[in-house]
């Protein structure tokens, strides 16, 4: 589930901290969502932290999409 939050994008991804498993899950949702494979989703800053940037490399969606609800 994603909302847009402030000037960010808050993304619940339900899965524990323990072995990186929420930061995966967490890269799974921009990975679909702009339909690039792993290499091209980029967690650039925060891996132990709550607030995460990322770089999506390529997108083949754009950002808007994202909030537009069907």
């Amino acid at each position: 589930m994603a909302e847009l939050h402030d000037d960010a994008l808050k993304i619940k991804a339900g899965a524990s901290p323990a072995n990186h498993q929420a930061n995966e899950k967490l890269l799974d949702f921009p990975r679909k969502s702009f339909k690039v494979n792993k290499k091209h989703v980029i967690l650039k800053q925060g891996e132990h932290s709550r607030q995460k940037i990322v770089e999506i490399i390529q997108p083949n969606a754009a950002p808007d999409t994202l909030l537009k609800t069907s």
